[in-house]
């Protein structure tokens, strides 16, 4: 669902969901019809995509839930992932390789880490921590 962002970026105008005068980008960065106009000049500071004039959301359909049941955006919570968690005790010290694009990668699980190599270059990732390190 689009997010109606209640201010223009550029000069804090409120910007009402259900009145004319937004305007927004791919993005849904949001400006006030004077600084898309006359600052801007129908362009987004922060992609470059063309401003276009924000649909309007009024009445019923402000009150209204979103059909997923959902009231906003922000209240709209990511699915789960499907995928599964495998211990890293079941491969520890094997070696995998995989080719994503042009490069040839190795993955070797070690203790509760994952190490991964390309071209010469090692990084290691501590679940723990959630940080990547040189691996050395």
């Amino acid at each position: 669902m689009l997010e109606l962002r209640p201010n223009c970026e550029c000069c804090d105008e409120d910007l009402k969901p259900d009145q004319p005068g937004a305007w927004i980008c791919s993005f849904e960065c949001t400006f006030c019809t004077a600084c898309a106009n006359q600052r801007l000049h129908g362009s987004c500071p922060n992609c470059g995509g063309e401003l276009l004039p924000r649909p309007l959301r009024s009445g019923a359909a402000l009150a209204r839930p979103h059909k997923s049941g959902y009231a906003s955006p922000q209240a709209v919570q990511k699915a789960e992932s499907q995928a599964k968690k495998i211990p890293a005790a079941l491969y520890a010290g094997r070696d995998f390789s995989a080719r994503f694009g042009s490069g040839l990668f190795k993955f070797k699980v070690a203790g509760n880490g994952l190490t991964i190599g390309h071209i010469g270059a090692e990084v290691a990732f501590d679940p723990d921590q959630g940080v990547f390190s040189d691996g050395q």
